[in-house]
């Protein structure tokens, strides 16, 4: 027999249903968009309601281990706690058991029109992307399951090997089997692929179920290593995230050996009888069930298994120095499904901090012209080289995000952002400006009327309100309207005028000095020009 000839077409095969695997992943999260970020978001407050959004989630983008990192994404960038992620890690476990269970479906020889229909629809009606994301999708389809019976008719030569059945023989040792799992999954960065691989050899007649379970538990394992990695670029709550998927395969493991070495319970039995003539079948339902299992016995429990992650993974974030706090690189592989999403809370939770700071700085620095009191103006300078810091990461992080496959919608977003994150260092910049000329006051190298000082009371109140209502309504325009923000704007330029006015009419009567009227018109202007810049962000919405 040509083994050779069998081995190329076990391994091509194996090409082709990892191909199709990931093909079939992309065109699914692409036909999702950004919606998984607002169902993600918005969904996760209650334990169960976030088990299956994991679920539903995990079973479109066929990958528990996307999911995950897309959660840890998200409390990177401050949206979800580590409490949500525990209801997403479990369900992403159950719907990662979905692609078994679409293997055993038995559409092997319709394969060829999926595939066919799919490149129809990506080559003659491509252009419209909704369409061509679901012609991948179901060109990814029919090559898994091409690859599929491609890799299980290569594979049956193995059967005829002494080594091989010997092999086979020694996974029904609980840990033989549980180390090559976690060993072969680890490898492969999936546990739908060690499943798919168990279900060829299935369909072969070269593995039983019996032979599979402990490879099953241990595959599960296996897949939390690349969350792991995944993770060690993220914050302390995204490193916990990781330890929950990994604590959860570890207990289920542990709560099934424990059912089938002390109590004996004929799990493997009960399973086969449900599909007696249908391996393939066994094992994806084998799967199916231990995830479920395990869910439904740990989630009471989330709230422990949380503290636990905290209790290996202990300590605060570090703070010092300019920083970012929410963007990292929490992907795995070229390219991470869900990573737009991702990578657009992050930014998002980037640029409200960048907001905040600017806003807490023309505060503080107007607060202290005021009360002559120079103890915030270094914490207004240490927050400008934040601000400074920021504009320049986020502008790059933006750079590499402009280059993914975005849709159009959040195409646009991004474009909008660079602007944004413009506009928010300019205010720090007029903020800073303000901060120096309080420091000269402050010094005694200038003094103010006591109008002069009411004039800038009443526009610096304007501008701090305007600041608000527009980065509030960038946010969340919907149900709001934009002319407040553009009168209040067009009464902050009239304010200017006419405080310049009085402000030389003080002068003619030589109630100010030249010096204290230069700053008094330097600051006007700096609070006028934070107005556009607020009008722009109120703009971008």
């Amino acid at each position: 027999m040509d083994y050779m000839t069998n081995i190329l077409e076990a391994v091509g095969g194996l090409a082709l249903f990892l191909f199709g695997m990931n093909y079939m992943g992309e065109g699914l999260e692409h036909a999702a968009g950004s919606k998984l970020k607002t169902i993600l978001e918005k969904l996760t407050k209650n334990r169960i309601l976030a088990t299956i959004v994991g679920i539903v989630i995990t079973a479109i983008i066929q990958s528990s281990s996307a999911t995950i990192v897309m959660a840890m994404g998200f409390v990177n960038a401050g949206l979800m706690n580590l409490a949500q992620t525990v209801g997403i890690v479990m369900g992403a476990n159950i719907g990662t058991t979905v692609t078994g269970q679409l293997l055993a479906l038995n559409v092997g020889k319709l394969a060829p029109v999926f595939a066919i229909i799919g490149v129809v629809l990506i080559m003659f009606f491509g252009k419209k992307k909704k369409v061509k994301y679901w012609g991948q999708v179901i060109v990814g389809f029919g090559i898994l399951f091409i690859g599929m019976s491609e890799m299980s008719s290569g594979m049956k030569f193995l059967g005829e090997l002494d080594w091989f059945k010997s092999a086979i023989t020694s996974f029904k040792n609980p840990i033989i089997g549980i180390l090559f799992g976690f060993a072969f999954s680890a490898i492969t960065q999936s546990s739908s692929v060690t499943i798919g691989i168990l279900q060829a050899l299935a369909l072969g007649g070269l593995i039983s179920l019996d032979s599979s379970i402990y490879i099953i538990f241990g595959q599960n394992i296996g897949a939390c290593v690349i969350t792991l990695i995944a993770s060690a670029s993220g914050n302390k709550n995204a490193k916990r995230t990781a330890m929950v998927h990994l604590l959860f395969n570890i207990f289920g493991t542990i709560i099934f050996m424990i059912f089938l070495s002390v109590f004996n319970l004929p799990f493997v039995e009960w399973v086969d009888s449900l599909t007696p003539d249908s391996p393939v079948n066994q094992i994806a339902n084998a799967h199916t069930i231990f995830k479920v299992i395990t869910t439904i016995i740990l989630l009471p429990f989330g709230n422990l298994l949380a503290k636990l992650a905290t209790i290996i993974i202990p300590g605060e974030d570090a703070s010092d120095g300019p920083r970012l706090m929410h963007i990292n690189k929490l992907e795995f592989g070229s390219k991470s499904l869900g990573a737009s999403s991702v990578a657009l809370a992050q930014v998002e939770a980037e640029i409200d901090r960048m907001h905040m700071l600017a806003n807490e700085n023309l505060h503080k620095a107007i607060e202290a012209f005021f009360s002559k009191k120079s103890d915030d103006l270094d914490n207004v300078y240490k927050n400008e080289e934040t601000i400074d810091f920021l504009n320049h990461e986020i502008t790059k992080y933006l750079i590499q995000l402009n280059s993914m496959e975005l849709s159009p919608q959040d195409a646009k977003y991004v474009s909008s952002l660079f602007h944004i994150i413009s506009d928010i260092e300019r205010i720090g910049d007029h903020a800073e400006n303000i901060a120096d000329y309080a420091r000269q006051r402050n010094e005694g190298r200038a003094h103010f009327t006591e109008d002069a000082k009411a004039e800038l009371r009443e526009i610096s109140d304007m501008v701090y309100k305007i600041m608000d209502l527009a980065y509030d309504y960038f946010k969340s325009p919907e149900g709001k309207s934009f002319e407040p923000i553009n009168s209040l704007e067009q009464a902050i330029d009239d304010k200017r005028d006419e405080l310049e006015a009085n402000h030389i009419k003080r002068l003619n009567r030589n109630e100010c000095e030249p010096n204290s009227g230069m700053i008094f018109v330097e600051i006007v202007t700096d609070l006028e020009r934070i107005s556009d810049h607020a009008l722009n962000i109120a703009q971008r919405a």
